[in-house]
């Protein structure tokens, strides 16, 4: 029969066998009370430094907060420092931030006040008629619109040449321009010359179609008109 003796048989037991009472100590656990956090120590033959998570919050895509927690210690040795600062739990913060900006700025980089009261000329509705110069043997195009408001400008119109004009009537009048040779409208008035014509002049029609034509003409019309008004002045006293 073998007999052990009790002195080795006390060396062989554990702390815990020796004293229930003396807490369980195990090499591959980090004890970070009082949160408890257990974390499994890496074993490796390697003496690298191990790199422990990185936690990150971001509030509208922005980082506010970043606890990067990396041990130097050889692997299977504690670091004091990587565990101090690993049982400080990080929790989100929550920062809104701002600067302030003028009123400029909060405004859109928009066209001109006017042009942004006014409807959309490309909107509208337009008619167009052929007009011969004949006296230059030359042919005009008059467009024409009509809206319950002004326009800053007529709309682009590809089949427009230079000195075509454009009439828009609106609730409260009409305004006039003629095309430019680069494309654009230029702001015309009834009475004023051809810019190579001078012997044409702009008139607006009774049926609101504005035309160049020869001074002579126009006199032509206005002698029709005035006669038709008292033609019909003397059937109404009849």
């Amino acid at each position: 029969m073998k007999v052990v003796s009790m002195k080795n048989l006390r060396r062989g037991r554990t702390p815990y066998e020796r004293n229930p009472y003396c807490p369980i100590y195990e090499d591959n656990i980090v004890d970070v009370s009082p949160w408890r956090l257990r974390l499994p120590i890496p074993r490796s033959q390697s003496s690298a430094p191990v790199a422990l998570p990185s936690w990150e919050w971001s509030v509208n895509d922005r980082p506010e907060r970043r606890l990067l927690v990396t041990s130097s210690a050889p692997a299977g040795t504690e670091s004091p420092d990587a565990v101090d600062r690993l049982s400080q739990t990080p929790s989100p913060s929550w920062h809104i931030s701002g600067s302030r900006r003028s009123v400029a700025e909060e405004q859109p980089s928009s066209p001109a006040l006017l042009s942004a009261i006014l409807p959309d000329a490309a909107s509208l509705l337009v008619t167009k008629s052929h007009h011969k110069l004949r006296k230059h043997n030359k042919e005009m195009i008059c467009f024409r619109s009509q809206g319950a408001h002004d326009i800053a400008a007529p709309p682009f119109l590809s089949s427009a040449r230079e000195y075509d004009v454009y009439l828009h009537q609106y609730a409260n009048g009409t305004h006039v321009w003629y095309a430019s040779s680069n494309g654009s409208w230029t702001i015309a008035s009834e009475g004023m010359k051809h810019p190579q014509y001078p012997d044409y002049v702009l008139h607006v029609s009774s049926d609101q179609w504005a035309r160049w034509l020869l001074k002579k003409t126009i006199n032509t019309y206005q002698g029709r008109e005035r006669r038709l008004l008292h033609r019909n002045a003397s059937e109404i006293r009849a």
